[in-house]
């Protein structure tokens, strides 16, 4: 696959690596590291990356040592021996390297530390790199390479401004990256073939990456349907989803995956989140991983991105039981905040027909007048013996006259 020039992410990096921290954030695919190796072919940078060290502290404290010690050539005898961690523990001596380093360095270097996401909180190599991310010199930057949020926390550098983070969002892939990549690769006909695969992936770079192979293999006539059976199943991106995205997550992030697929779009609620103990934060944090977005101008409202949408399609979420009481559920919700159209469509997924009745029995004036004309109309496919009430006729009647449906409004 040819290499996109991302010039644009290169210099957002190098601004975010000016930081002490850097955090970069994505979930499987996202093109973080290749990312940074790219970005980090012309700068001064040491690479540890994990790799089953997570039981050794003092393997994974000397990777980290010898990652570092060529950027202080001179004083490379008294850096700090890596079997001291049993000594004072891997926090004393993560301090004790980075006291060496104030004196020793004399450029600034950059920390490159991949697949953090192995490392378990409340181990000794997260306690080394909590350690280096606290005591690091001026001249020590770190950029932390993760699906998730690292295993320690960085509030408090948060707040004294030594945190950047790049998410998924700035990882993406934009339509004229997937244009370059489709004219470099196979060319980008027919028209707007660069445009359906964007919105399809949402610029996604291992969904992109994947559906530009596909369509390598078949004729430009033939190229849309590609796009359409992209997240099927036999499918290869069908196979990394699972695999890789899906059940990479912890069961309670799956739950909530699969509860927006049923969903579509909803509102930050325990109904979503249930079992995850930080709704609000849950949703963000699978938000910079790329995984759901927020509804543009409503941050309160949450749906998967379109590569997960379109592979729920494919795959039964959750149980038709479950399907049914999740609506029920969502829908009562949405009653206790007024918000009756959402309401009344959960309802009408669930088949709760005497439930819809009685919703527009009791609320279907207040959406007509309020300009939620669509969502009353859907329920004009109820059957007959649940819409035979004139109040309910009228309420119809008054949406169809809204839509300058007269004809229909007449029979009600």
């Amino acid at each position: 696959m040819p290499h996109v020039q991302r010039r644009i992410l290169h210099e957002t990096l190098d601004v975010a690596a000016r930081h002490r921290i850097c955090l970069v954030i994505g979930a499987a695919g996202w093109g973080k590291s290749t990312m940074v190796e790219s970005w980090a072919r012309e700068r001064r940078v040491a690479w540890v990356r994990h790799d089953g060290h997570q039981a050794d502290p003092v393997r994974f404290t000397r990777s980290l040592c010898e990652a570092l010690r060529p950027h202080a050539p001179a004083f490379s005898a008294a850096f700090p021996a890596a079997e001291t961690v049993g000594d004072g523990g891997a926090g004393a001596h993560a301090e004790a390297v980075c006291e060496w380093l104030r004196e020793s360095l004399s450029e600034d270097v950059v920390l490159l530390v991949d697949d953090l996401q192995e490392v378990a909180p409340d181990t000794d190599p997260a306690r080394a790199l909590e350690g280096l991310c606290q005591h690091a010199p001026e001249r020590l930057h770190l950029v932390l390479i993760s699906r998730g949020e690292p295993p320690f926390s960085l509030a408090r550098l948060r707040g004294q401004g030594l945190v950047a983070e790049i998410h998924a969002s700035e990882l993406a892939f934009d339509v004229t990256e997937v244009d370059a990549l489709l004219r470099s690769t196979i060319d980008a006909e027919p028209p707007g073939l660069a445009a359906g695969l964007w919105e399809r992936s949402g610029g996604w770079p291992a969904v992109v990456c994947q559906a530009v192979e596909m369509l390598r293999e078949v004729e430009p006539d033939h190229r849309p349907e590609v796009l359409e059976r992209l997240t099927r199943p036999g499918e290869r991106l069908h196979s990394f989803l699972t695999e890789e995205v899906i059940d990479a997550e912890p069961e309670p992030v799956r739950d909530v995956l699969r509860r927006l697929a049923v969903l579509g779009e909803a509102s930050i609620s325990s109904v979503i989140t249930s079992g995850v103990a930080d709704d609000a934060g849950a949703l963000a944090d699978l938000a910079r991983q790329g995984l759901v977005r927020s509804t543009p101008g409503r941050t309160d409202r949450w749906s998967l991105v379109r590569p997960l949408r379109d592979y729920f399609d494919h795959e039964p979420a959750l149980p038709v039981r479950d399907r049914v009481g999740l609506h029920r559920i969502t829908a009562e919700e949405c009653i206790g905040r007024r918000a009756y159209a959402d309401a009344l469509g959960h309802l009408l997924a669930a088949g709760d027909h005497a439930r819809c009745a009685a919703l527009l029995l009791e609320h279907g004036a207040t959406m007509v007048n309020s300009g939620q004309v669509g969502a009353v109309l859907d329920a004009a496919g109820l059957p007959p013996e649940h819409q035979a009430d004139p109040r309910i006729q009228r309420v119809l009647g008054q949406a169809r006259q809204v839509r300058g449906q007269w004809a229909g409004a007449r029979e009600c």
